[in-house]
């Protein structure tokens, strides 16, 4: 069965309260039957973007049901012993239903400001998932990287479940979706990425599978899909490519990676990915997005559904 998740904003609305603006959007997603409210991480740049985990924290407080996941945490630039005290929490604040998205991140040169060599990035990013793992077990922990040492260290308090908050891993190369396998408990594909370069991702990701004989059954599946359900004047898509221009760098992104269009048209886009291997979609639009949630959950969602029926996922 597929999941659908919608992107939480975290952009600020001139004279817009923010806390009234998140807690109506999580209510009205958990209402309209999304499986999960995501988030993503920009550290730095131009663009508003609220920090991810405090916005979970946040829609932890008025919703009871709907998962809340971020997709994905630059882990070389936190602390992986504040980040496994900050997911311990939020899991507690939410009963269970934090899903912990982690990644190496694009920008090799930003690990300088947290005093990282860019060439040891990957390195972090192990210390890092052995740390998270780790503290999360409840036991005193060591642990001696190349990049960072434990000793006996312990938190409080645990995540509700053990080993921890489901994570999942993003990342495009071998050695990122190698890393998905070999520690995760699912991997995403980005919405920066089009259809197509996910196909040929998934092939990658099953051939890892079938060498560390891990079961895609177990494992999750996702896919961001960057869209905008568009009225006939087509501001909803304008804006869109505006704004994946301006967070990309990249002025045609939008038309690479993009669902534009009518109910249809973004209908199909998702049933494709779907089929390609995705369980879970997050959809994310990025203008009127109250009124998107509405619709897509009234008027795309139900089409997809009855587009895939019960045909199973190709392999």
């Amino acid at each position: 069965m597929v999941a659908f998740g919608i992107a939480l904003p975290q952009d600020l609305r001139a004279g817009v309260d923010p806390a009234a603006r998140i807690a109506r959007f999580a209510r009205a997603a958990e209402r309209a039957g999304y499986d999960g409210l995501w988030t993503l991480d920009r550290v730095q740049g131009h663009q508003t973007a609220l920090e991810p985990l405090a916005l979970l924290a946040a829609a932890a407080m008025v919703t009871r049901r709907i998962r809340l996941g971020v997709a994905v945490v630059i882990l070389p630039l936190r602390s992986p012993v504040e980040l496994a005290r900050t997911a311990a929490t939020i899991d507690q604040l939410t009963g269970g239903r934090l899903d912990l998205g982690v990644g190496l991140g694009a920008d090799r040169e930003r690990v300088r400001a947290v005093g990282l060599d860019p060439a040891r990035r990957g390195e972090r990013m192990d210390d890092a998932v052995a740390v998270l793992r780790g503290l999360w077990s409840g036991e005193r922990f060591d642990h001696e990287g190349t990049t960072l040492s434990l000793r006996a260290w312990k938190i409080s308090p645990l995540p509700v479940g053990r080993p921890g908050p489901p994570l999942w891993f993003g990342g495009h190369s071998a050695a990122a979706i190698g890393r998905a396998v070999a520690w995760g408990d699912g991997w995403l594909g980005a919405g920066s990425v089009s259809t197509e370069v996910f196909g040929r991702e998934m092939a990658v990701l099953r051939e890892e599978m079938a060498r560390a004989g891990r079961d895609e059954a177990g494992f999750g599946i996702g896919k961001r899909l960057y869209l905008a359900l568009d009225d006939a004047r087509g501001r909803r898509g304008r804006r869109l490519r505006d704004w994946l221009a301006d967070h990309y760098g990249k002025p045609d992104v939008a038309d690479r990676v993009a669902a534009i269009g009518p109910a249809a048209a973004i209908t199909e886009e998702i049933v494709r990915i779907v089929r390609l291997g995705a369980r879970t979609v997050i959809l994310h639009p990025i203008s009127d997005q109250e009124r998107q949630l509405r619709e897509l959950a009234d008027e795309v969602l139900p089409a997809v559904r009855a587009a895939l029926g019960d045909a199973p996922v190709a392999p």
